[in-house]
């Protein structure tokens, strides 16, 4: 069986394993994973449960072994590793209590964490929107609702603070995992925050004309157009001075003449 059915990159270790378990030598082991040979010499994975036979007294007579064809699922499992590793986006499997138990490169870059620092790590260690509390209770909203999309914040490693969009899925296998995507929106939100600062600065020269075009006093219109530089082009103050002719220099130029500070006339 060995000759015909095994690679022969592992026949002489499978041999060696198998006489050991025969002799006592070694423990038995339930379960095993290794290749065999079809008649077309293809390999496929087989995963093996084994049990010892033993005589009345005791004594190792032989083993049995049963086992499965598991190539697909592991062709799967290979494949869908190499499109979590190569994603763009941030991906984790954590448990119900928060701990992460696989990351992909993507987060690593992001966050400025290596793999390792992350698998000893929480989601409560990284997350800079929500307090422990919420955190946990959003935790329990997914196993209820079995998945969510939202937004929070990350904390990185040099302590930059980033936002992002989350696509969570719960799954009752293994005794709960969460699979995270995470897309990285922070430039996003930051155009979404320059625009709407755009938006409001439009929306208060559109007021600031019809203020000044109503009918009113001049230091009411004054004090409007003060007001709207400071609160929409975000000035520390705003200051208008009022020149009249006889205000101007002895060397005739446009600014008035001041007694104090920076205003005081250049001329």
């Amino acid at each position: 069986w060995f000759d015909n059915f095994l690679p022969e990159r592992i026949r002489g270790q499978i041999k060696g394993i198998s006489r050991k378990l025969l002799t006592g030598e070694i423990e038995p082991v339930e379960y095993v994973e290794n290749p065999v040979l079809t008649k077309d010499k293809q390999e496929k994975v087989i995963a093996w449960y084994n049990t010892l036979l033993r005589d009345k007294e005791g004594n190792i007579t032989g083993h049995i072994s049963s086992g499965e064809d598991i190539t697909q699922r592991r062709w799967l499992e290979e494949q869908y590793r190499t499109i979590i590793q190569t994603s763009i986006d941030g991906f984790w499997i954590m448990d119900t209590h928060g701990i992460f138990l696989d990351v992909n490169e993507a987060y690593c870059s992001l966050s400025g964490y290596s793999r390792q620092e992350l698998l000893n790590m929480r989601v409560y260690d990284i997350e800079a929107e929500e307090t422990t509390g919420e955190t946990a209770k959003h935790i329990r909203k997914v196993m209820e609702t079995g998945s969510d999309r939202f937004q929070t914040r990350n904390r990185c490693k040099d302590d930059r603070v980033v936002d992002i969009e989350i696509s969570a899925h719960y799954s009752e296998m293994a005794g709960g995992r969460f699979f995270i995507f995470l897309h990285d929106i922070t430039a996003r939100k930051k155009r979404e925050e320059e625009n709407q600062k755009i938006l409001l600065r439009q929306q208060g020269i559109n007021l600031l004309q019809r203020s000044l075009l109503a009918q009113g006093l001049l230091e009411d219109k004054l004090k409007t157009i003060t007001d709207t530089i400071v609160r929409f082009f975000e000035a520390d103050f705003c200051r208008i001075w009022l020149i009249r002719p006889g205000d101007m220099c002895g060397q005739g130029c446009i600014h008035a003449e001041m007694n104090e500070g920076p205003h005081i006339c250049r001329y």
